[in-house]
C-alpha cells in the first residue's frame, strides 16, 4: 500500500484508518447539527461503541505496532476494538459533523502486552470525502514527560511542605507561649477546684464554675495545636471552594501570637459578601502566613517609639479574582527583583525561599503576586481566581 514517505520510517506511531462508513452514517443522521449529535451521545451510552464497529485499521507503521504491542497488522486488526475503545471516536465524529478538520487529544493507550501508555494523538481529516477510507492518526508517547511532571510536582510539594515546617519553626516560641498559658491556667484552676470540693460542706457551685473555665482553656490550647498540626501536614494539591474571609482569619490566628510578642499591631479589613475562591487552602494560608511573618521580621529590629509598627491586611473583590494585600510600616525591600529570587535572603539563617515559594504557589493557582516598596514600608499583593459559577452550582447541588 502506498503511503507518504514518512510513514514507514517515522519514530512517531502512525495509524491509517477507514472512517468512510462512520462519516456516511453520521452525516446521514445529523447533517451538520452538532447539538443534536451531542444530545444523542449523552442519551445513548452505546452509540459511539456502535460507530466504532464500523471503523477499521487499514495499516500501521512499525512504531505503531511496537506501541500497541502487536506482531503485525493482521494481529492488530484482530484485536483493534480491544485496544482502541470508543472514547476518542466522539471527537472525530463531532469534527465530521461540525465540518472541522483537526482532531487531537490525550489518552492512555492500552497495548496487547497489558500495559498502558499515555499518548498525545492528532489527525487532520481529509478535504476530499473520497479519502476518508485513509485517515492518518499520529500518536506520541509522553510517558517520560508524564513521569518528569510527576517528579516535578512531588518536588514542589516537598518544597512547599519544607517551607511550612520552616515557618512553624519560626513561630515555635510564640506558639509555645500560646499553649503554655492555658495549660498553666488549667493547673491553677484545678487547684482551686480541689480546694472548693474539699470544703465542708463541698462548694459544688464554685467548683462547677471553675470547671467551665478549665474546659475553655483546654479548648483554646487544643485549637492552637490543631491549627499548627493542620498547617504543618503534608497533603497533595487539592482545590476546593473556600471563603476568603475564613481562610484569612485562620491564617492570621497562626501569626497573632508572634505579632503580640513583637508588639506589632495587625489589622484586617475584609469586604463583605466575598464570593468563594478556588484554591488549595493550606497553600494559600502558607502564602499569607509567610508574608505576615516577613513583615513582622522586617519591623522587629525597629526601635519602639520610632514610629507605629503595624501590618494592614485587606481582602476585596476585583472583576474576576480575589485580591489580598499585606502592607507594613517597615524599611521596605532594597531590591524587589532579588526579593523573589530563590536562595536570596537578607537573614543570615534564611534559605531565601519564602517569597519565591509564595509567588509560585500564587501563579500555580492562576494568580499574580506583586511587590511594592518605598521608605514608608512594603506592600505585597496577590490575586487568586474566584470559583467558576458552574463548579459552585455543582457543589451546591451536591451539598
Amino acid at each position: 500500500m502506498n503511503h507518504p514517505d514518512v510513514f514507514l520510517d517515522s519514530p512517531i506511531a502512525i495509524l491509517c484508518e477507514d472512517w468512510s462508513k462512520i462519516r456516511e452514517v453520521v452525516l446521514q443522521d445529523f447533517g451538520n447539527d452538532v447539538e443534536r449529535l451531542n444530545q444523542r451521545i449523552e442519551e445513548d451510552e452505546t452509540y459511539l461503541h456502535r460507530l466504532r464497529g464500523m471503523h477499521s485499521i487499514v495499516d500501521a507503521n512499525p512504531a505503531a505496532l511496537q506501541l500497541l504491542g502487536v506482531r503485525d497488522i493482521a494481529h492488530l486488526q484482530s484485536i483493534v476494538h480491544m485496544l482502541l475503545p470508543a472514547d476518542p471516536t466522539g471527537q472525530v465524529v463531532k469534527a465530521i459533523v461540525g465540518g472541522e478538520r483537526r482532531c487531537e487529544g490525550e489518552r492512555d493507550l492500552p497495548s496487547a502486552l497489558g500495559n498502558r501508555t499515555p499518548i498525545l494523538w492528532r489527525s487532520t481529516l481529509p478535504e476530499d470525502p473520497a479519502n476518508f477510507n485513509r485517515v492518518y492518526f499520529f500518536a506520541v508517547d509522553v510517558s517520560r514527560q508524564k513521569q518528569a511532571q510527576a517528579e516535578l510536582d512531588l518536588a514542589r510539594a516537598n518544597l512547599n511542605h519544607a517551607g511550612r515546617l520552616s515557618l512553624v519553626g519560626e513561630l515555635v516560641a510564640s506558639m509555645t507561649h500560646e499553649v503554655s498559658q492555658p495549660i498553666s491556667s488549667i493547673a491553677i484552676l484545678a487547684g482551686a477546684m480541689d480546694k472548693w470540693l474539699s470544703h465542708e460542706p463541698p462548694r459544688v457551685e464554685k467548683a462547677a464554675a471553675l470547671t467551665r473555665k478549665v474546659l475553655a482553656n483546654a479548648n483554646h490550647a487544643g485549637e492552637v495545636i490543631a491549627r499548627v498540626r493542620d498547617f504543618s501536614r503534608s497533603a497533595p494539591h487539592h482545590l476546593s471552594a473556600v471563603d476568603p474571609t475564613k481562610l484569612l482569619s485562620e491564617a492570621i490566628a497562626l501569626v497573632e501570637p508572634e505579632s503580640r510578642r513583637q508588639g506589632i499591631s495587625v489589622s484586617v479589613s475584609a469586604q463583605t459578601g466575598l464570593r468563594p475562591i478556588s484554591v488549595d487552602p493550606i497553600q494559600i494560608k502558607q502564602v499569607v502566613v509567610n508574608l505576615v511573618i516577613n513583615a513582622i521580621q522586617a519591623m522587629s529590629g525597629q526601635v519602639h517609639g520610632a514610629g507605629e509598627r503595624r501590618i494592614q491586611i485587606a481582602v476585596r473583590e476585583t472583576q474576576d479574582s480575589c485580591h489580598f494585600s499585606i502592607a507594613d510600616t517597615g524599611p521596605g525591600f532594597a531590591d524587589l527583583t532579588a526579593a523573589v529570587t530563590p536562595f536570596f535572603s537578607t537573614k543570615r539563617e534564611g534559605l531565601g525561599l519564602g517569597l519565591s515559594i509564595c509567588r509560585r504557589i500564587v501563579e500555580d493557582h492562576g494568580g499574580v503576586l506583586d511587590i511594592e516598596s518605598d521608605p514608608s514600608g512594603a506592600r505585597v499583593t496577590f490575586t487568586v481566581p474566584f470559583l467558576a459559577p458552574h463548579v459552585l452550582d455543582g457543589e451546591r447541588t451536591a451539598g
